[in-house]
């Protein structure tokens, strides 16, 4: 009568099957994760999507697009409101704020358009998953920040001050350089309709002339900061560039990299590319708080950028989205930002896009 007999695995064989399962883990953990970021970039792609239709939406109710800051809560008889004070009436908006009836989130909307909830109200303030690049660092995933920004066009070089009482203001940052502008008058006292100019810049799809599928909307950008950003302010302050994106004027096929902010307009310094890192830096800052007082830098890094590698996502005036490859030159950058290139204060006006000129 035979007896059977069984062994266990030997200590050399335990550990030659634990060292086959740790290399198929680390031979397929890339792809998983690459799998998980494909998949993010295609959430992002679909949100910024819906934004591009909410502000089409806007412009067909309202027969132009938003500005990238207006007033809400109007009370013609009453002063512009200063954030800080959380006057009720008023309210400095960005265009994160006009675009929520067109996002499902006209209780949000309803709030910050009533006289007599003040400005720093926290229901006025809440996290909201439309304006959160899901790539996006964690830490950024919460409270109001946001990860997309709105094309404001052109803007002046670092260290350039903006006097926004000037007529030079007004007919500088127009219709023909960027598609969301500055819709809040200047704030010298005294009640919002005496304030001016009378009539504020406004674009229209119409005004678009170089076509909606050459003009960009809304684009990623690392550096947004909060969405609630808004002031009587206008260009070239923090919160302009923590809710935009801009360019430059540059000298085309120019790029150098220069010491903000007395950098020759004549170069492109790195930061302003997409994408763009700082010398010595081997990818963009991601930190919009590290930079918080520093506005020359806030202008320098309100660019599109992100994490998903080689490039950024972006929407088009037709709702076109497309991932803008991050070594796209900065003349057809600018290009793509301005609606009315041929009279738009962009130097290289009378470039022909071409298709590959912004294919990921």
């Amino acid at each position: 009568m035979s007896k059977s007999t069984s062994r266990g695995f030997t200590l050399v064989e335990l550990l030659v099957v634990i060292a086959i399962i740790g290399v198929l883990v680390a031979l397929l953990l890339p792809a998983v994760q690459a799998a998980r970021e494909s998949a993010r970039k295609m959430q992002c792609n679909s949100q910024l999507r819906e934004l591009g239709q909410a502000a089409l939406t806007f412009e067909s109710a309202k027969k132009r697009f938003p500005g990238w800051q207006e007033i809400v809560a109007r009370d013609s008889s009453a002063p512009i409101a200063v954030i800080k004070n959380g006057d009720p009436k008023n309210k400095p908006a960005g265009w994160t704020v006009l675009l929520l009836p067109y996002l499902d989130q006209n209780t949000l909307y309803d709030a910050w358009d009533d006289q007599s909830v003040a400005s720093t109200d926290q229901r006025l303030v809440q996290f909201l998953p439309i304006y959160s690049c899901p790539s996006r660092q964690t830490v950024y995933q919460k409270g109001t920040y946001t990860s997309y920004v709105a094309n404001v066009g052109y803007s002046d070089l670092p260290g350039v001050v903006v006097d926004k009482s000037s007529a030079t203001y007004w007919g500088k940052f127009s219709k023909t350089n960027g598609v969301f502008l500055d819709r809040i008058p200047y704030n010298s006292g005294g009640a919002l309709a005496s304030l001016n100019p009378n009539r504020l810049n406004e674009v229209t799809l119409t005004d678009i002339n170089d076509g909606l599928t050459n003009t960009l909307l809304f684009a990623e950008n690392l550096m947004g900061g909060q969405w609630n950003a808004a002031g009587d302010t206008g260009y070239g302050t923090q919160h302009q560039c923590e809710i935009t994106f801009h360019w430059f004027y540059a000298t085309e096929g120019k790029v150098s990299p220069c010491n903000l902010p007395n950098g020759a307009a004549s170069a492109v310094d790195p930061q302003w590319k997409v994408n763009g890192n700082a010398p010595g830096t081997s990818r963009p800052n991601a930190d919009p708080n590290s930079i918080a007082s520093n506005v020359a830098l806030w202008q320098a890094t309100a660019r599109p950028s992100a994490w998903h590698s080689g490039g950024v996502n972006v929407v088009f005036a037709d709702k076109h989205t497309v991932f803008l490859n991050e070594q796209i030159d900065y003349d057809v950058y600018q290009q793509l930002m301005t609606p009315y290139g041929k009279k738009s204060s962009m130097p290289c006006g009378t470039y022909i896009l071409k298709a590959e000129d912004y294919g990921g």
